[in-house]
């Protein structure tokens, strides 16, 4: 009984660092510095638990999200 607890406990912690090591960061600049140049396609190109970074620029677009921001 003991080691099954702790065979998940161990399986819980590496479930958790791998979620951790997986969420990815995006930069939006609309430069072309960034990882992407416009926000929609952050949000088309992000998953959930990734972070989408918007640097200061002016727009007129708008853009379309499935409810994850």
């Amino acid at each position: 009984m003991r080691v099954l607890a702790m065979a998940s406990m161990v399986a819980f912690v590496l479930f958790c660092v791998v979620n951790i090591a997986v969420a990815a960061e995006y930069h939006v600049k609309q430069d072309g510095s960034g990882d992407f140049a416009t926000i929609q396609d952050a949000i088309d190109a992000s998953i959930d638990g990734d972070a989408i970074i918007v640097h200061p620029a002016r727009t007129t677009r708008t853009f379309a999200s499935t409810g994850r921001i």
